[in-house]
């Protein structure tokens, strides 16, 4: 039996909507990039555009760590998976309490 902390593989099907899911995220991206570079916005809405497509690359992120991890059995680009949805912040507050 496998402790709670090992990295589970993972199957085909499941593989195939990860990748099916990172290419509809990263479409998304392009399509918020395309019009952020071709449209002038009021602050604001630059402001919002940014977080979604900050929101988006995380999600692409997490759902490639996914992959990874699933595939190869071993931790991928961060410690803990959260960090790829989560904003800067929450890991500067978590690095913080762990150092004192």
């Amino acid at each position: 039996m496998a402790d709670d902390n090992s990295i589970n593989r993972i199957s085909l099907d499941e593989i195939e909507v990860i990748f099916e899911e990172i290419a509809s995220l990263a479409s998304q991206c392009d399509s918020l990039y395309f019009h952020m570079c071709h449209e002038e916005d009021a602050a604001g809405e630059m402001y919002a555009r940014n977080r979604a497509i900050r929101s988006l690359i995380g999600n692409i992120g997490l759902l490639a760590e996914v992959g990874y991890r699933g595939v190869s059995g071993t931790p991928g680009m961060v410690d803990r998976i959260e960090d790829w949805v989560l904003p800067p912040s929450y890991q500067w507050k978590r690095d913080s309490a762990s150092a004192a």
